[in-house]
């Protein structure tokens, strides 16, 4: 199976290349002055070169059960033009604006999805942060993963498991995304919170209607590909009364089209982002220091200032890393510039 162009990039990458297939940093030449060694299973190398891109640094981090490759470059190119290097694109989602001391810290992100790798299937996500510019996660998971249990995070609605398409049910002002994680995940679970408790498309999922969209009808769960910009409305109907008995007293979530001249359809056409609300960082390493958010506080570091964000783990990641439960709702890894 041909390689998506980001990986046949990492490919031609003798450095990147042996790492991944030989799961360490043996052909690294961890003197040079382009390379910090963090750990004995994370590194930073600096200027490196992807065939003809040049990318900022390279962050990565040996894990148990995966390598985390995180690419950081100015270029927006990666993240606005998402089908060249990946193949596809996807919805672009951004984290509600939250304060790190001074700074307002803005990101928004595109997740790209699992694609077949090198020894096993990888997963991609595209970021990028107003303060800190571009960057490219990649985790590299061995043969043995099952690859549907990484590609997907699991999303909710009022305690009901939903595929990710449930989302285009939605107007992006009518849902924020709630991440919650687990010490023993790597995916977060994420409950969509509508902002309308009397919105049409609750009782659908609360009461496992069928669909009616475009002329077809669907049974519950099985959602068709939906610019919720096309959407001009939606009625559910708690029975239809009909002389056939296997329609009647069925419940049916209506969408009703915009016609092809509405300004609802044609307004931001092509640009669907959902809000995701940024979990609250607790926990922070500073040099061989962790401190908690109140410790942060009195301490009166300046991060912003003083130091660089080199990455923020969540879930299991966290805590394969530091061996700490309390670590799975976030730490943050600063070092200093």
């Amino acid at each position: 199976m041909e390689l998506i162009y980001f990986l046949d990039l990492i490919k031609k990458n003798a450095i990147l290349y042996s790492i991944l297939i030989n799961g360490n940093f043996s052909d690294v030449d961890l003197s040079s002055q382009n390379v910090t060694v963090w750990s004995d299973k994370a590194i930073e190398i600096k200027k490196v070169i992807l065939g003809q891109e040049k990318i900022d640094s390279v962050m990565i981090v040996l894990y148990d059960s995966f390598i985390s490759m995180e690419f950081r470059t100015s270029d927006p190119k990666f993240f606005t033009d998402s089908k060249l290097y990946f193949g596809k694109d996807a919805l672009v989602r951004s984290k509600k604006p939250y304060l790190l001391n001074d700074s307002i810290v803005e990101e928004e992100f595109k997740d790209i999805g699992t694609f077949n790798a090198f020894k096993g299937p990888a997963s991609i996500t595209v970021r990028h942060f107003n303060l800190f510019n571009y960057t490219i996660s990649l985790r590299f998971y061995g043969e043995q993963a099952n690859q549907k249990s990484l590609s997907k995070r699991t999303y909710f609605i009022k305690g009901i498991e939903v595929a990710q398409e449930a989302l285009h049910l939605f107007k992006p002002n009518e849902i924020t995304l709630i991440p919650t994680f687990t010490p023993f995940d790597y995916a977060p679970k994420i409950e969509i919170a509508v902002k309308n408790s009397d919105h049409p498309a609750l009782k659908y999922f609360v009461n496992k209607a069928s669909l009616s969209y475009g002329n077809r009808l669907y049974e519950y769960g099985k959602l068709p590909k939906i610019n919720p910009y096309r959407v001009c409305g939606l009625t559910y109907v708690d029975q239809t009364g009909t002389d056939d008995d296997t329609l009647k007293a069925t419940p049916v979530l209506i969408a009703e089209l915009c016609s092809s001249n509405s300004n609802s359809m044609n307004e931001n056409e092509g640009s669907i982002s959902y809000e995701v609300l940024s979990p609250e960082i607790d926990f922070f390493k500073i040099g061989d220091h962790i401190l908690t958010k109140e410790e942060l506080e009195v301490s009166g570091l300046k991060l912003e200032k003083d130091y660089i964000l080199v990455k923020t783990l969540f879930g299991k990641e966290a805590v394969d890393e530091f061996d700490n439960l309390e670590y799975a709702q976030g730490i943050s890894v600063y070092k200093s510039k």
